[in-house]
């Protein structure tokens, strides 16, 4: 594994959030591929990295987090989920709600973060609001801003 342990994955030696030392070894799957990363074809070489989710011992922290941090080049260069046309649906009726609920105003700013092709933020700004989606993956920021969403390829 150290050769996989390049550049384009990092192992984590302290928690992410509170920089404590003492990490357990949760949950060990081994060696995985990225989430829609799947080759059409049995002979493509494919990208694994390991999966090891761990805990961290700190009794006012306990985050449970991965222990290897895949580079985001890797994981958001090309990506391939998009959210689907049915929760188009879901999202206008979650935006409507939310806005009701929490009285929000038109002019009122909606960030997104990691919002995909932009159906949930395209909902609140059909409310009136402004909306940002922070997307990483850069083929998705492009749909987002094809759907009429202020985006930021980030």
């Amino acid at each position: 594994m150290s050769d996989l342990l390049c550049s384009d994955i990092t192992e984590i030696r302290e928690c992410q959030l509170c920089s404590h030392k003492e990490l357990t070894t949760y949950l060990d799957l081994g060696l995985s591929p990225l989430a829609n990363s799947l080759k059409d074809n049995k002979n493509q070489e494919e990208f694994q990295a390991p999966l090891e989710v761990v805990k961290c011992e700190n009794k006012k922290c306990e985050l449970f987090q991965l222990k290897h941090l895949v580079s985001p080049e890797i994981l958001f260069s090309n990506y391939n989920y998009r959210s689907s046309i049915p929760l188009k649906k879901h999202f206008e009726e979650y935006a409507k709600h939310t806005f009701d609920l929490l009285k929000l105003k038109k002019g009122d700013l909606m960030v997104g973060i990691g919002g995909n092709i932009g159906q949930l933020e395209k909902a609140y700004k059909d409310l009136g609001m402004r909306e940002v989606n922070v997307e990483p993956a850069t083929n998705i920021a492009f749909e987002s801003r094809k759907n009429g969403v202020f985006t930021v390829n980030s």
